[in-house]
């Protein structure tokens, strides 16, 4: 079997969206939102499997769309959301190419670091699935017209405006799954704790020892968990969860790269730079670059 490929944001128009007509706007955002008219009819019907390297939110006013998320077909029909997280393997089965609604990708640096600690790590354990009732249904598809009107409008002063807008749109994602019953198993307990830990205290490296015996459970039986249900080891979640804070460090553009390295625990920077191109296509030093030419 071959290896599955982590799909990061930057990527979605070479991979997800590549039949697109020439000439699209092409933006690599942190956020981006599209119509489905637009793109449905244009995706591949050949069902690739990618990891997400980003959260994933689709809101269908109507029509039909089979996406399979870690094994498990989802039926999204007339007023339903669904929600693929960070870590999650997807890929598309089937859909009508008369399609309505939303699909928002976003990262979680875009969130902004306080909103991303409040919500993001309670929207770990949101529902993959909703079926929405009319006034959530309307609620959801102005929102996702706000959104959207902002990230057509391509200008960095929009760029607050859809923060706070993603931030309105996960803590509706979050109050809905919370009022939806759902029985977790003791394994999916531990794996949604780990990654809250994670999630909330994204500023500090971890190991996977301490995790366990803050959770009180052996480290063997919590990579079980946690490999089981996300598909990954609790080391590569912990190695991602550095290389996203690495990358937060370098936007910021106070710490040279050898004390970014350092602060993300890295003690060698050679390997960090290597693991950070690996994993973002880019050289920690080519990214600080571009940073600095986008903020002149």
């Amino acid at each position: 079997m071959s290896k599955i490929r982590t799909l990061h944001i930057e990527e979605i128009f070479d991979t997800l969206l590549s039949r697109l007509p020439p000439g699209t706007y092409r933006p690599h955002r942190p956020v981006q939102i599209y119509n489905l008219a637009d793109v449905v009819p244009f995706l591949s019907g050949l069902p690739a499997i990618y990891r997400a390297g980003f959260n994933k939110l689709i809101y269908l006013e109507h029509g039909f769309i089979e996406q399979k998320i870690d094994g498990a077909v989802n039926t999204l029909e007339d007023g339903s959301l669904l929600f693929v997280k960070k870590g999650q393997v997807f890929s598309l089965e089937s859909f009508e190419r008369v399609t309505t609604g939303f699909i928002l990708f976003f990262s979680p640096e875009a969130l902004g670091e306080a909103l991303r600690l409040r919500y993001l790590a309670q929207a770990v354990e949101a529902n993959t699935l909703l079926k929405l009732d009319p006034e959530e249904a309307v609620w959801f598809k102005n929102a996702c017209s706000l959104l959207i009107a902002q990230f057509q409008h391509g200008v960095g002063s929009s760029f607050p405006i859809m923060e706070h807008l993603l931030a309105a749109i996960v803590l509706k994602l979050i109050e809905l799954s919370a009022t939806s019953s759902k029985k977790w198993s003791r394994k999916e307990e531990l794996a949604y704790e780990f990654r809250k830990t994670i999630l909330e205290n994204s500023h500090s490296p971890f190991e996977v020892r301490a995790i366990a015996d803050e959770l009180n459970v052996s480290g063997s039986y919590l990579y079980r968990c946690v490999k089981e249900i996300t598909g990954r080891s609790p080391k590569r979640w912990l190695l991602d969860a550095a290389l996203i804070r690495s990358r937060a460090l370098l936007q910021q553009g106070r710490l040279s790269i050898t004390q970014v390295s350092r602060e993300a625990g890295f003690d060698d920077p050679s390997y960090f730079g290597r693991l950070f191109k690996r994993q973002f296509g880019v050289t920690p030093r080519d990214f600080q670059r571009e940073v600095r030419l986008k903020k002149l």
